[in-house]
């Protein structure tokens, strides 16, 4: 069963099932959705006269554009920031001082975004920064870092007495 959002047709024959008295499971197995998809579409589209597809629509529009703007970065955050790198404080003490003060809570990563976003299409916000040209060290590295010993000598470098393993440090497990 691949994955895809319930329609406006999908939700009329929901309707229709639930008029006709079919179960959750049977109007999934009819349009070809899981039963909790169905379960979930009627609770949270259900209104005080029952589930009505039209308005079930309509409210999945507007969560679903409600979703996609800009949550904390709204333009009177923008101009606090801006006025508080161009006095050259960090992103880490702007982010604290917004949240001390009682605003918006915006992280340290968000406001390196924004500079970012605003370097890439030409604006200089990354001159006012105290690193202004070095390059910053992301907060989620994209590569794995776990389970490498840092400045490990390859078994090919160790010293020949180590091959008798007569002291305990040469062994590959510790002794106790």
């Amino acid at each position: 069963m691949a994955y895809r959002r319930v329609t406006s047709e999908d939700r009329v024959r929901i309707k229709d099932g639930l008029d006709a008295g079919l179960s959750n499971t049977q109007i999934a197995d009819k349009l070809g959705f899981h039963r909790s998809t169905i379960g979930r579409e009627i609770c949270r589209n259900k209104g005080k006269r029952g589930y009505r597809p039209r308005q079930a629509h309509r409210s999945a529009m507007e969560r679903e554009l409600s979703k996609h703007g800009p949550y904390k970065m709204n333009p009177v955050i923008m101009t606090q920031i801006i006025e508080r790198l161009e006095a050259k404080w960090s992103p880490e003490q702007i982010s604290n001082r917004l949240c001390l003060e009682g605003e918006t809570i915006v992280s340290t990563e968000t406001i390196y975004k924004f500079i970012d976003d605003d370097r890439k299409q030409g604006g200089d916000m990354w001159r006012h920064l105290r690193r202004s040209g070095r390059v910053r060290k992301r907060r989620f590295p994209s590569e794995d870092r776990r389970g490498k010993i840092q400045n490990a000598r390859p078994l090919s470098k160790r010293p020949r007495s180590a091959n008798n393993r007569r002291n305990v440090g040469h062994w590959g497990l510790s002794v106790i």
